[in-house]
């Protein structure tokens, strides 16, 4: 097991969590700093288009993104031409 990960115990199965994680203020700024533009929605989250693809950043709820948040973030990404490990060495600090 690598130093930047912890072994949390919930139930019958071992789940391995990383330590770093990503806020919605900081995925805003590198989405941002991607050159994304910002787009107006009434609907509370934030709206961004980067390379011709949508992203929605969620409004609501506590600061730290969830696994699957980051998750479907990542897959509206990767449609943009990003691929999933650049993202996790940039997001990580890896």
């Amino acid at each position: 097991m690598s130093r930047s990960s912890t072994l949390r115990q919930d139930g019958p199965r071992a789940r391995l969590y990383p330590e770093k994680v990503i806020t919605r203020r900081e995925l805003e700024r590198w989405l941002l700093r991607e050159g994304a533009v910002r787009v107006k929605r009434a609907d509370g989250h934030k709206h961004f288009t980067l390379r011709g693809r949508h992203v929605v950043v969620l409004g609501h709820g506590p600061q730290t993104l969830s696994a699957t948040s980051v998750s479907l973030v990542m897959k509206q990404l990767e449609q943009a031409g990003y691929s999933r490990e650049q993202l996790r060495r940039e997001w990580g600090g890896e």
